[in-house]
């Protein structure tokens, strides 16, 4: 009897020992999962606010308004993209469309005045148009096209082949802005659609770096360094060549 009930005393003690030991370190649910989920983010998976949508539903909320009238796009901001140039629902990313438009008064008259308009919409789902307290007066010379400007997923991978900084502990901690024509406040400065991205680790800036952001001016993203030579007089064998070596091996030991 003494020795059956040796095995049950002993996974009782150990059960309370995990238990125990699990207790003195309680985790809220969730929040070790975090960095594993960020960490595991697939290249395929999809995007929760892909670049072209969010540049559609802007365009439509700005021209749908009635306190608004001839939109031009001429700035985006990205915020918030894993190292896939996807956006993260954990880090709160969110987009920034900014037009210059003409502003529409209390009585309806449209001002002559061109003034900024921006568009936020945000991971959690809230969409917000509002005036960006800016204006300016002479003519606007670039207008940005979305759907002929590089997506942040093409954009963030290349700028990270071409040298953008990625801090050693991994890309789950680092995260990404990408900002089209980003400095140009008067987009009549602007000669050519450039994207600036922003590389940071954890809450700091780590690097930054500015590319074209047409997918034409971008090219096939750098190859990867030549494979070491190999070194003279070795050769790989092949698993034939291998099965049958180990065969022999087990030959000759039988024999002896």
């Amino acid at each position: 009897m003494k020795t059956r009930a040796l095995p049950l005393l002993l996974t009782v003690a150990l059960t309370s020992m995990v238990l125990a030991g699990c207790g003195a370190n309680t985790v809220r649910p969730g929040m070790a999962a975090t960095p594993t989920k960020q960490s595991l983010r697939a290249r395929n998976a999809e995007d929760p606010m892909a670049f072209q949508q969010a540049a559609a539903r802007a365009i439509e909320m700005v021209n749908t308004s009635p306190k608004w009238r001839n939109p031009r796009l001429v700035s985006i901001e990205g915020h918030g993209f894993d190292q896939h140039g996807k956006m993260v629902p954990l880090l709160g990313s969110y987009w920034v469309f900014k037009f210059w438009a003409n502003a529409v008064d209390e009585d309806g008259k449209v001002e002559q005045a061109v003034t900024r308009a921006d568009v936020t919409l945000k991971i959690e789902g809230q969409a917000d148009l509002s005036d960006g307290g800016e204006g300016k007066d002479t003519a606007i010379v670039r207008v940005l096209d979305p759907a002929k400007l590089a997506s942040p997923d093409q954009v963030v991978p290349f700028a990270i082949a071409l040298g953008l900084k990625v801090n050693p502990a991994g890309p789950a901690f680092n995260y990404y802005d990408v900002t089209y024509n980003s400095y140009y406040a008067n987009p009549s400065a602007a000669t050519s659609d450039i994207a600036d991205v922003t590389s940071y680790y954890q809450q700091s800036t780590f690097d930054g770096f500015k590319i074209p952001a047409r997918p034409e001016l971008l090219g096939p993203v750098p190859a990867p360094g030549p494979a070491p030579a190999p070194v003279p007089g070795v050769r790989r064998m092949t698993p034939q060549e291998l099965q049958a070596e180990t065969a022999e091996r087990s030959r000759q030991h039988t024999r002896r």
